[in-house]
């Protein structure tokens, strides 16, 4: 048990910022997907819009 505390405490430093950076690489990762994902998402609705707004008026289906 010493022998794993001493060792802990050495590599403390290296460990952490190891962890530290998978999970900021990780967390930069998601960032980017979702990004793209609501940049698709919003270019998708634009279009999407813009092409119901080519299509003739449908509020005589409400009626």
């Amino acid at each position: 048990m010493r022998f794993f505390i001493k060792l802990s405490e050495k590599y403390h430093n290296e460990i952490s910022n190891l962890i530290n950076s998978y999970l900021s690489e990780i967390s930069s990762l998601l960032t980017n997907k979702m990004m793209k994902t609501l940049i698709f998402v919003s270019q998708t609705n634009f279009g999407l819009m813009r092409y119901l707004d080519k299509k003739p008026n449908f509020d005589w289906i409400l009626d």
